[in-house]
């Protein structure tokens, strides 16, 4: 009868240990859950908080972020675009475009005939667009050219190292023709 009653012991102290460990498991499981819902209840309070902290945009705000800055023309200008109107013996007339805007940014350009001086160091170049091998792209290149290349009616920018803007007349160092 002592064995049994050891058995007995041992069965129970056995029975004992392994509800204990269950209990254990079950309540390391169940503060887990406990803690992942509060995790996540604190996300989504916090994320609905930031909803709620974004004020609407009003029609005159969304009217105001989408209004243009006012395009200013510089006071000097050292470079024009215009079209060849003649060609004479070191001088060109060309029929600028001068650059002006309204107050609503709309473009109020203006054309002025203009006269360019040659000089022994200006260069004449043109604007033509090449095959890149390396790229197999069109890529822009300046390619030298003659005062006999420009023809009336080209498109040209000229570059002069002095403000340009209210000259009728004046020397340049580059002048670009730009095939249209």
């Amino acid at each position: 009868m002592f064995i049994f009653k050891k058995q007995t012991e041992e069965t129970t102290y056995n029975n004992f240990k392994i509800f204990n460990k269950n209990i254990i498991i079950l309540v390391s499981f169940l503060i887990l859950i406990i803690f992942l819902l509060i995790i996540f209840s604190l996300y989504f309070l916090n994320k609905n908080e930031q909803k709620k902290t974004i004020p609407p945009i009003s029609e005159e705000e969304k009217n105001q972020t989408q209004a243009m800055p006012k395009i200013n023309v510089p006071a000097v200008l050292y470079n024009l675009f215009g079209t060849v109107e003649k060609i004479e013996e070191g001088k060109i007339i060309f029929k600028a475009t001068i650059p002006q805007f309204d107050e609503n940014n709309k473009d109020i350009s203006r054309k002025e005939t203009r006269k360019i001086i040659l000089t022994p160091s200006t260069e004449i170049k043109s604007l033509v667009f090449l095959l890149d091998k390396l790229t197999g792209k069109t890529m822009p290149t300046e390619v030298k050219m003659s005062l006999e290349d420009i023809k009336i009616g080209d498109y040209v920018e000229v570059v002069s190292s002095k403000d340009i803007k209210n000259s009728e007349s004046f020397e340049v160092k580059k002048i670009t023709i730009i095939n249209r």
